[in-house]
């Protein structure tokens, strides 16, 4: 993991929620593979309109490491 993601998310959260955040990032990846990200976005969305501002921020974070793990992987392919 690049020390961007763990320093720019870790501001304010415990080692553990950054954890969480993470491992629900890749088993999206996994089970949802390119629609990952928009699947997350539609959760925060959903949140949202049910006023629950906490699991809205989750799934926002969760959203943004989807975002940066692909980043991530995409510099160390070749080519």
């Amino acid at each position: 993991m690049g020390t961007h993601l763990t320093s720019s998310r870790a501001q304010g959260r415990t080692v553990v929620q950054l954890e969480k955040i993470v491992d629900t990032a890749k088993k999206m990846i996994r089970l949802h593979g390119m629609r990952a990200q928009a699947i997350a976005q539609e959760r925060a969305d959903e949140m949202r309109h049910q006023g629950d501002s906490a699991d809205f921020e989750y799934w926002q974070h969760v959203n943004g490491v989807i975002c940066e793990l692909r980043r991530e992987g995409a510099s160390l392919r070749p080519g």
